[in-house]
């Protein structure tokens, strides 16, 4: 018995795609052919479909690279030539929003997650350096690079430079430590070196926190001042951390993503991996300035994507619009609030771009025909952007947001007193959309 062609393989993923949870990865199974898959054995049903009327299967059919009917039973004889596979199937997962070039890096940084004292830092970023003796971490043209660092395992303060090089096997040492969000990076002392003396006034929209020492930059001030002064990896070190990445996606079965903002030049190196069919997954990337926030079509003009149909090696690779910013995280005190933070009460956060200048910015990348999508996580934030897209689309939308679908990442603190064109977008259109990736990383905090 064959069910319907366009079966939905289970309800939350819509039409993803299955990954084989035994070494049978989306790669094996392209073919310019229709090929019967089935499992070896005829007594079980090794196939988990998550379609509740029909949650187990024997045999699935692949053409062109993508699966067109699933059976419940071993068909009739016919002349159809069956592949049996040893392992267990299921739904493979399509995350809607992450960063495959950076979780690549941070496969080859120190893990700070969950750290209970910048001590704990110190003795992890330690421990690194023993596994990679030799290989050059620290110097001027290969920092230790660190993610996962959060200040309220720290009694709510910022760590310091001074505090990290507290030991003597770091004292000197090129260290740049993602914070848990990814908005903030703490430096050593080394990297302060390189700056200024007395450091840079923060641009417009970032932060230079002093109290109660310098070593920690957010979001515009990190990448006007650090990035810059950063070493800058090669095409063969993205090359690997993309690779490195997307094994260790399909290992847990993610089978496609939505990557939330690349730079044209890495969006280029990707273009090459589907052409040569080395991306093992799906990926709909979204492009982002060199510098944040503007309007740059001649930085893409060195993309073959934009042609249509805006994808590339078999739909491996396809885009997904642009990526701008509104504002930054809530543990960082950087989501920017209409009304002040609780546990920080100078300050609302910060827009990394004013009101006028977003609302300019979604109305160029709009009349160039892309998607726009807004990182916005604090209510004043959520309501720029809503304002810029109602500018945009006008103030009687009734579905016109259908075909372009100007869109929120993360949408996490909203007001009732929101226009209606957000309930529009929200529940009409389904296109803001609050992601539990950004959720995850910020759950114990509220403002």
């Amino acid at each position: 018995m064959a069910w319907s062609r366009s079966l939905a393989i289970g309800g939350v993923f819509g039409a993803a795609l299955i990954a084989l949870i035994a070494g049978f990865v989306l790669t094996d199974i392209k073919s310019s052919k229709s090929t019967l898959y089935c499992v070896a054995s005829a007594t079980s049903h090794n196939i988990t479909t998550l379609n509740a009327s029909h949650p187990k299967a024997k045999c699935f059919r692949v053409e062109n690279g993508l699966f067109t009917e699933v059976l419940a039973d071993f068909p009739a004889p016919s002349a159809d030539e069956i592949t049996y596979l040893d392992g267990h199937v299921l739904p493979g997962i399509i995350e809607s929003h992450g960063h495959i070039l950076q979780y690549g890096e941070m496969l080859e940084s120190v893990f700070l997650y969950e750290a209970a004292s910048v001590e704990e830092v110190r003795e992890r970023i330690k421990e690194f350096l023993r596994k990679h003796a030799g290989e050059g971490y620290g110097t001027r043209d290969k920092w230790v690079r660190g993610i996962g660092w959060d200040q309220k395992y720290f009694g709510g303060v910022m760590p310091t430079a001074k505090e990290l090089g507290a030991d003597p096997e770091l004292v000197d040492l090129y260290i740049m430590l993602d914070r848990v969000d990814v908005h903030c990076v703490l430096t050593s002392n080394r990297v302060l070196d390189l700056l200024p003396n007395p450091l840079p006034e923060a641009p417009p929209g970032g932060v230079v926190i002093n109290d109660p020492g310098p070593g920690v930059f957010c979001d515009n001030a990190m990448d006007a001042i650090i990035f810059p002064i950063a070493p800058k990896p090669d095409v063969a070190q993205k090359t690997r951390w993309f690779k490195t990445a997307m094994a260790e996606l399909n290992k847990v079965g993610i089978v496609g993503a939505g990557d939330a903002g690349m730079r044209p030049e890495d969006v280029a190196i990707l273009e090459d991996m589907a052409e040569n069919g080395e991306l093992t997954m799906r990926v709909n990337v979204m492009l982002e300035c060199a510098e944040r926030n503007t309007f740059c079509p001649e930085e893409t003009k060195i993309l073959k994507i934009l042609d249509e149909p805006k994808s590339l090696g078999g739909n491996m690779l396809m885009l997904g619009g642009v990526k701008l910013f509104a504002d930054g995280a809530l543990g960082s005190w950087g989501a920017a609030l209409l009304q002040p933070y609780s546990d920080k009460p100078d300050t609302s956060g910060t827009m990394l771009i004013n009101e006028t200048d977003l609302t300019t910015v979604v109305k160029h990348w709009y009349g160039a025909g892309y998607q726009v999508n807004v990182h916005a996580i604090g209510d004043r934030a959520n309501r720029a952007a809503v304002d810029a897209f109602e500018k945009v689309l006008g103030p009687n939308c009734n579905g016109c947001n259908q075909e372009r679908r100007l869109r929120i990442e993360h949408a996490q603190i909203i007001v009732f007193e929101f226009p209606s064109l957000f309930l529009c977008m929200c529940w009409g259109a389904n296109s803001i959309r609050t992601l539990r990736t950004k959720c995850a990383s910020q759950s114990g905090y509220h403002p």
